[in-house]
């Protein structure tokens, strides 16, 4: 707190809501209050969150890395050294720059450090002061957390590939990205490939070992790794393919903590609907209605996912969903209502297509409801899995690709075969006006 006022005023913080003739006790619960107030109160990991106040916190240290220097963009040069600590809710790495990055060589595995820093991001926070507790509090590591900054290999098989793209950093330089989600007896992980295509010589299904990868420190059950320029991805010997993976969770045992992937199919799709977030950006959400074996549940994706084409029947698996409070209906609200499933930005949903033929077919892409967009030809009609980039609705189109049983097309390359291309770019915009897209 002496960062944010005088001991002075503490004190008469404390006073003014006890007044001068408290005990000690109450004294106590003022001052937690004033801090709790303050935001200063110490948290679990799982809690850390950006504010305008720093963070404090209690953990066990997990690894040191000493004080390396390095060169600043503006020229000369500083030093820097990393700690990996937890608690039972998380991992953390702190920063510590300059003069405070020695202080790293004074901290051993195992200790209980008390931190005061800045959030910068989940899992990552730039320290401002941290002490040795006199009296520290017993703190426990997650079984399945992170442990070590060192690269780790990976056993598992390849469950999905999750989008690719591209990202520039606030210094302008571009990195090129591959999203990989994989099981394991573990369950189900995310790898982030930087720079590196190595994966695509894979497919959905293929049990691989991926070797120098890095481990993400997380405030959750999700296992996530980054994968860079030196990482590399190999096929595990047949003999070797013990490699199980089940989606251990069913809808009958969803409750209101759970965590997790799951198999479902599809009853009712839904529709896709519009909202602005908070920040200003348009969006999507669209509540459906799934069921597997064991029950029936909602499900609700956000995002761009929300305008996935599906059709009632459906297979699909959802990676890295929360379970939330359903809402209740009108006049209702006395009856306990299910928890929903919630597929949000960080969760992933694949659609399970069976069957495949290559085709070739040449039609007008025209817009339907719930944002899906389907080609049409003379005597045939088909959804689009996803509307590639330089398809202009209303267009006719040349489309090479793999349909499926479901009757939904894998675009693999077009050719836009109409000739009035700025005519169709000028109407794009009150052709989605007109179709609710």
């Amino acid at each position: 707190m002496d960062d944010l006022c005088s001991w002075e005023e503490f004190e008469r913080l404390v006073e003014d809501r006890v007044g001068v003739s408290a005990d000690e006790q109450e004294e106590r619960s003022a001052a937690r209050d004033v801090v709790s107030d303050a935001g200063r109160l110490h948290t679990h990991l799982s809690a850390l969150k950006a504010g305008p106040s720093l963070v404090s916190f209690f953990c066990r240290v997990i690894e040191v890395k000493k004080a390396e220097r390095f060169e600043r963009q503006e020229g000369g040069y500083g030093f820097v050294s990393r700690v990996l600590c937890g608690d039972e809710t998380g991992e953390v790495v702190l920063t510590l720059w300059d003069e405070k990055a020695f202080a790293a060589g004074e901290i051993s595995e195992g200790e209980i450090l008390e931190v005061v820093g800045r959030f910068r991001r989940k899992g990552a926070v730039d320290v401002a002061d941290l002490r040795k507790p006199e009296k520290p509090p017993g703190i426990t590591l997650r079984k399945n957390g992170m442990k070590t900054f060192s690269p780790v290999s990976l056993d598992c098989v390849i469950l999905a590939f999750a989008g690719e793209g591209f990202f520039q950093a606030p210094g302008g330089k571009e990195s090129r990205y591959i999203r990989l989600i994989t099981g394991d007896l573990s369950g189900e992980a995310e790898i982030m490939f930087w720079n590196n295509e190595s994966a695509k010589a894979f497919m959905g299904g293929d049990f691989v070992r991926i070797s120098g990868i890095y481990e993400r420190p997380s405030s959750g059950p999700k296992r996530s790794y980054t994968a860079d320029e030196k990482c590399q991805i190999t096929s595990v010997p047949v003999e070797e393919e013990k490699i199980i993976h089940e989606f251990s969770s069913r809808i009958s045992g969803i409750r209101e903590d759970w965590w997790g992937s799951i198999q479902v199919s599809i009853d009712d799709p839904g529709r896709v609907r519009d909202f602005v977030t908070r920040k200003g950006a348009a969006s999507h959400v669209r509540n459906l209605h799934v069921s597997d074996d064991t029950g029936t549940a909602v499900l609700v994706i956000w995002g761009e996912q929300a305008c996935l084409p599906f059709v009632k029947g459906d297979k699909i698996e959802i990676f890295f969903a929360e379970a939330r409070e359903g809402s209740r209906r009108p006049g209702f609200n006395e009856i306990p209502s299910s928890p929903e499933i919630h597929a949000g930005y960080g969760s992933f949903v694949s659609l399970n297509e069976n069957g495949g033929e290559p085709v070739r077919i040449k039609g007008i892409i025209t817009p339907r409801s719930g944002g899906c967009y389907s080609v049409d030809g003379r005597d045939c009609c088909y959804l689009l899995k996803e509307l590639k980039d330089g398809m202009l609705p209303c267009s006719e189109v040349l489309v090479w690709g793999i349909l499926y049983d479901s009757g939904r097309i894998e675009v693999s390359w077009f050719e836009i075969c109409g000739k009035d291309i700025d005519l169709m770019k000028s109407g794009l915009d009150e052709v989605k006006k007109r179709c609710g897209c």
